[in-house]
């Protein structure tokens, strides 16, 4: 049901800001000090035929251009939502017409009713 997961799956993601520890001996982050404020992108992804969640480091100056793509790209994916609902509604309503329990009358009065 969801395109976009399949042409672009970083663009369902969400940008969350990380405080993180870097792993060297000598660094202040080992007693708690963590190196503040880096932004990475969760996502999922598929890989060997499952979701899988995955993160990417983004760079402070493109942070906001990517957070709206991800907004943009999420209203789109809600619209199409919408749309592959109604026409699946109009499909079944065919269907009962098709099937003797629905008069045409009875099926012009439902699709007008939606749109």
């Amino acid at each position: 049901m969801y395109l976009i997961r399949f042409t672009n799956p970083k663009l369902t993601g969400v940008i969350i800001k990380e405080s993180v520890k870097c792993g060297k001996d000598n660094c202040q982050c080992i007693n708690g000090n963590f190196h503040k404020w880096y932004y990475y992108l969760y996502y999922r992804d598929i890989e060997n035929g499952r979701w899988k969640l995955k993160k990417e480091y983004v760079k402070r100056n493109k942070v906001k251009y990517l957070r709206k793509q991800i907004k943009e790209m999420k209203d789109k994916d809600r619209v199409s939502k919408k749309r592959l609902m109604s026409n699946i509604y109009y499909l079944g309503e065919a269907l009962k017409y098709l099937k003797g329990s629905m008069s045409v009358h009875d099926l012009i009065k439902d699709i007008y009713e939606i749109s």
